[in-house]
């Protein structure tokens, strides 16, 4: 055994517990150090990657939530409307205007051919999405042509009583002349019964009478900045 060995031997014997402290010491900064370092990595990734999100619930105008998802500050608009006196094939029925059926649904979707979710909730086409239990209870499928109307039809298409019946017509018949069918191009899959209906924001002339109002105001408008740094730029905005 070398003399180095012998003198750390001795050394090692002499100071034991110091020394194993002293060896556990090191091995625990190496240990901090390098956690701090990974922890500074996570960090910095999740600095650079933050979301931040502009929300407005005061009824922010359709047009105004285009000109604003155009602006350059923001991307992924979320825009949602739900109609208070909504009706599909007479009977009471939750109706959704919206851009993003996933916001809202996390089942799986049945599709038309030639639909998918991107397509139905960006078209100005009168199309319409439906859970399947409520679609059984109609016996639609996909294809099918869907009546949707508020509840005051009778007195909205009548004019309140300015505009009566002519000889021979019938009330569904105005009706159905007056307000539109809408193409049923998804299905929503699920085993529990829902009424809601969706149909895409961009469809919203065909439903003004849902939106009593020539204003398509929305409930929800969301985005998500492109840059949080320019918050107060978007802000100002």
């Amino acid at each position: 055994m070398s003399w180095e060995r012998r003198y750390l031997s001795r050394l090692l014997g002499r100071n034991l517990g110091r020394s194993l402290l002293s060896l556990m010491l090191a091995a625990l900064l190496a240990f901090a150090f390098g956690t701090l370092t990974v922890l500074r990595g996570i960090y910095a990734e999740l600095y650079q990657n933050v979301e931040v999100k502009a929300d407005f619930t005061d009824g922010l105008s359709y047009s105004q939530a285009i000109k604003i998802a155009d602006c350059g500050y923001v991307q992924d608009p979320l825009y949602e409307f739900t109609a208070q006196n909504g009706m599909v094939e007479m009977e009471t029925a939750t109706v959704i205007l919206t851009n993003r059926l996933a916001h809202r649904v996390s089942e799986p979707v049945v599709w038309l051919e030639g639909w998918d979710e991107e397509t139905a909730m960006n078209t100005t086409d009168k199309v319409i999405v439906m859970y399947s239990t409520h679609a059984e209870h109609f016996g639609f499928h996909l294809g099918d042509k869907v009546r949707v109307n508020e509840g005051a039809w009778l007195e909205n298409v009548l004019n309140y009583g300015y505009d009566p019946l002519k000889p021979g017509e019938t009330p569904m018949e105005r009706r159905d002349a007056r307000r539109p069918f809408f193409l049923l191009v998804g299905i929503i899959q699920t085993e529990t019964w829902q009424e809601t209906a969706f149909i895409p924001a961009e469809a919203y002339r065909s439903v003004l009478f849902l939106i009593q109002s020539s204003k398509f105001g929305l409930d929800l408008a969301e985005y998500t900045l492109i840059d949080y740094h320019q918050a107060a730029e978007f802000k100002e905005y």
